[in-house]
């Protein structure tokens, strides 16, 4: 048994949604939904019963909920009782991270971190790839996250830890969405809505997701704004000066308010 599917039907059934489950464990919905019908198949039962107004656990679902949270409880206890009596860490620890992942993923994990290891110091550095790869060339970071491919040349050992979705926005007091009938790429090529984008400079040699991403949906055109931040893009798309590639982690909450629309695109980025 996969206990990844595990915990994600756990999170399902204690949630009672989908949608729900997939905010807390910080994935996409699609991705969820996937993760649940594979375990459904793997174990051979339906766990759900899909209604209009939710999902509803079945007989052996509600055996698994049982199951489960004795597993994830137990669990939570191992866990208390070796960080408890572990041998106390000490020293610091240096890492480079890409900034959206700095200001809106680590904090939590940070939080995390220094309730089990109060006495172990951080020093975090947050920019481009490209820049936290010459951190970590230079020994100023002991390891580094980020989105951009490392090149057969470049001499670093990889892993991949998780993937994440792109979502094409415009902000809501921009003129066009109101212009529009459906916000799409073809609506928005068509009314030549400016492109906020990075700045190619600060990539020099190296892959941008956000630029590969645009080029692959078409999206070709000159950038009218340039920013070497995520966040910088994103303030310049909610005061409606265009369009912008974000990842959906960066943009929920000013998603959720509706700030911030997304652009229908024709496969998921």
């Amino acid at each position: 048994m996969n206990l990844l599917h595990l915990q994600y039907f756990y999170e399902i059934a204690k949630c009672g949604s989908i949608s729900l489950a997939a905010k807390r464990l910080r994935v996409s919905q699609p991705a969820v939904s996937k993760m649940v019908k594979s375990f459904e198949q793997n174990l051979g039962v339906i766990l759900f019963e899909r209604k209009r107004n939710g999902i509803v656990l079945t007989h052996a679902g509600k055996e698994a909920l049982k199951s489960a949270a004795q597993i994830f409880t137990q669990a939570h206890d191992l866990e208390k009782k070796l960080t408890q009596t572990a041998a106390v860490l000490t020293g610091e620890v240096s890492i480079g991270v890409s900034d959206n992942l700095a200001i809106h993923v680590f904090p939590d994990l940070f939080d995390r971190f220094k309730k089990m290891h109060p006495k172990v110091n951080i020093s975090l550095f947050a920019g481009t790839s490209s820049q936290i790869k010459e951190e970590l060339n230079s020994g100023r970071c002991e390891f580094g996250v980020f989105y951009s491919p490392v090149h057969a040349n470049e001499n670093f050992v990889t892993e991949e830890i998780g993937r994440v979705e792109f979502l094409v926005v415009v902000g809501k007091r921009s003129p066009w969405p109101k212009a529009m009938k459906k916000l799409t790429l073809d609506n928005l090529q068509k009314m030549k809505v400016p492109k906020i984008s990075s700045r190619l400079v600060d990539y020099s040699g190296g892959t941008i997701p956000a630029h590969f991403h645009m080029n692959k949906m078409g999206l070709t055109e000159a950038a009218s704004i340039e920013a070497n931040n995520h966040e910088v893009q994103k303030k310049m798309a909610l005061r409606g000066h265009g369009y912008c590639l974000q990842v959906r982690h960066s943009i929920e909450k000013e998603v959720r308010s509706g700030q911030l629309l997304i652009v229908k695109t024709p496969e998921r980025l």
